[in-house]
């Protein structure tokens, strides 16, 4: 073990657990993030995936479990809703909202988290606009902390903006 995470990625078309794979939306520490189609239920979702090599670290399921477990009991407009989680062919799933992020202008990038919003507009927001990323933010978290779950890994990358605001997301060490 070590080195660069091990990722079988899928492809568009590519099923996963009863969904569909639309696009692969990122990659961390603990997997990847894809867009998934699920025709039963006939919408689109989020759909967070264990690497094969977390599942081989002592804890790393358990605590994937442990995050969708928590995040599904989390109702609140801040915090990203996660509806079901499992396992397929070996491979430890969870499905959540998908939040279609922000383009700024027509030929521009999506921004999906706080993190690149930062980025785009420099390195620094107006106060205004930090002024409400925070009421958003604490929001989520006081309620968070109302249920007795703490984030533990607070970063701009955990943060996902979409049409309405934005969403924490990442409950991973909780």
């Amino acid at each position: 073990m070590g080195g660069e995470p091990i990722y079988n990625t899928f492809a568009a078309g590519q099923e996963i657990a009863g969904h569909l794979v639309t696009g692969l939306l990122g990659r961390g520490g603990m997997g990847e993030v894809y867009e998934v189609y699920h025709e039963e239920i006939g919408d689109y979702f989020a759909l967070k995936l264990l690497s094969e090599e977390m599942m081989e670290y002592e804890g790393a399921v358990t605590g994937f479990q442990r995050e969708a477990t928590v995040m599904a009991q989390l109702e609140h407009p801040h915090i990203a809703k996660v509806f079901a989680w499992g396992e397929a062919d070996g491979r430890h799933w969870l499905r959540m909202e998908l939040l279609g992020g922000l383009q700024f202008n027509d030929d521009g990038p999506v921004i999906s988290t706080l993190e690149q919003f930062i980025e785009f507009r420099g390195g620094r927001l107006p106060q205004e606009e930090v002024r409400e990323c925070m009421r958003q933010f604490l929001e989520g978290i006081h309620y968070a902390h109302g249920k007795g779950v703490i984030h533990r890994d607070l970063k701009p990358a955990n943060i996902l903006l979409y049409k309405d605001g934005m969403k924490i997301v990442d409950f991973g060490i909780v």
